[in-house]
């Protein structure tokens, strides 16, 4: 975990809030995540349907995996909501180019 939150540390001090969404948003799987700029933080979100049958009536859920947010030091990933496996997942997703 600590190489993956070195790596997305970063990848994510080398711009702004909105140049990181964006680099974020082209290499995850917009149908499993969300992101969202709230104030000087990033809010990552994992999606998925909850209920219903066999697909009818069923509700999107979105649990926060993971804030990136505006320090002194630049951009930082914050110890709350932190989910080592999107955490992992990011991390390499973020060192395809």
């Amino acid at each position: 975990m600590e190489d993956s939150l070195g790596k997305v540390n970063a990848w994510a001090s080398r711009g702004t809030l909105e140049q990181f969404r964006t680099e974020a948003r082209a290499r995850l799987d917009a149908q499993r995540f969300d992101i969202e700029l709230v104030g000087d933080s990033l809010m990552f979100y994992q999606k998925r349907k909850e209920g219903g049958i066999l697909g009818l009536g069923a509700k999107w859920v979105r649990k926060p995996v993971l804030r990136i947010s505006t320090t002194e030091n630049g951009l930082q990933v914050q110890p709350q909501p932190l989910d080592p496996e999107f955490l992992d997942y990011l991390a390499s997703r973020l060192s395809v180019h």
